[in-house]
């Protein structure tokens, strides 16, 4: 027993030091959901519809969504720094959206609650955190071409959320990174918004949570200053073993 006093010590001490710099809340520490992967090959477990159908067939979730509106399916637990990789495809002109540290929003509303958003198109990608009410959006990422993406067919969407370091990487290639600590902690899900034309397609899902002992040991590209909403084009941004 006595050899393993140190290394309790050392966890206590990293969650700490976690919790004094706003990285963890007292609640979230205590409350986080688990780590999870989602294949839908035989079942859609731990997903919740909000608004739309969605169906599992074929080793994919799916909806055909509702002209005008926003549809969202969502895990109910709540998660704060992760990693979060979504393989989906969007087509026709309806964009796809990956949605992380979100409020549950209810099945009348448009779009997410007090959430960040990663909308895509074609090869077109964008971010944005919506606003408590769900009815206006703060840009993060302009819209732009992404071209390590594949227009209408399955792109795999990587979230690093570290604090309120941000950073996306689509198709193994990094893209985008924003210092942001609008939301520190809430839901992940994916949805689409119909135009008429599209259908999403999700073909897995998975979460890992980033361990306290890791938290504060990340490293940012040489040379790259972050400061709060101010993006950083291409980052190398990464977890330090």
């Amino acid at each position: 027993m006595a050899t393993r006093q140190p290394v309790f010590r050392l966890r206590v001490v990293v969650v700490a030091v976690a919790l004094t710099l706003g990285l963890l809340s007292p609640s979230q520490a205590l409350t986080l959901g688990p780590n999870f992967k989602s294949t839908f090959t035989t079942n859609a477990r731990g997903w919740t519809p909000v608004s739309g159908t969605w169906t599992r067939s074929g080793g994919e979730l799916h909806t055909a969504g509702l002209v005008g509106r926003m549809v969202q399916t969502q895990r109910s637990a709540m998660y704060s720094n992760f990693v979060y990789t979504v393989r989906a495809k969007a087509t026709g002109v309806s964009p796809g959206y990956i949605i992380f540290r979100s409020a549950l929003a209810s099945p009348s509303d448009a779009f997410p609650h007090a959430a960040y958003a990663i909308g895509w198109s074609g090869n077109e990608a964008s971010m944005f955190a919506m606003n408590a009410a769900g009815d206006a959006a703060t840009g993060l990422m302009s819209q732009r071409i992404v071209p390590s993406m594949v227009a209408g067919g399955y792109n795999t969407f990587r979230v690093t959320a570290i604090g309120g370091v941000i950073s996306i990487a689509i198709n193994g290639v990094d893209v985008f990174a924003v210092v942001d600590n609008t939301y520190s902690v809430g839901r992940v899900g994916v949805g689409m918004y119909s135009f008429g034309s599209g259908e999403l397609f999700v073909d897995s899902v998975k979460l890992k949570k980033i361990p306290a002992s890791l938290l504060n040991r990340t490293a940012q590209r040489p040379g790259v200053i972050y400061s709060t909403g101010t993006p950083v084009e291409n980052p190398k941004i990464k977890l330090v073993p």
